[in-house]
């Protein structure tokens, strides 16, 4: 997929994307497959009543196209 519309997709359901830095784990492994992608992280927050859940995306990408990615989301709850 191409990096450019994959990222107006995410903006579209409110992501803010930037660029990141790789982790040593993450450059590890790209090296290990022999490529030097970019990555940019994707984020956003959503509210609940007692919670706020923290969404993010990285996307690996190299020559314009998504090689790799992932997801995560953090709750973060205020219990009474």
């Amino acid at each position: 997929m191409d990096v450019e519309k994959a990222v107006a997709v995410l903006e579209q359901r409110g992501y803010h994307c930037s660029q990141n830095s790789f982790t040593p784990n993450e450059q590890s492994f790209f090296n290990q497959q022999g490529m030097s992608p970019q990555k940019l992280t994707c984020h956003r927050q959503t509210s609940g009543l007692f919670c706020v859940e923290s969404d993010f995306v990285d996307l690996f990408s190299q020559d314009g196209k998504v090689v790799n990615g992932r997801a995560q989301t953090v709750p973060v709850c205020i219990w009474h």
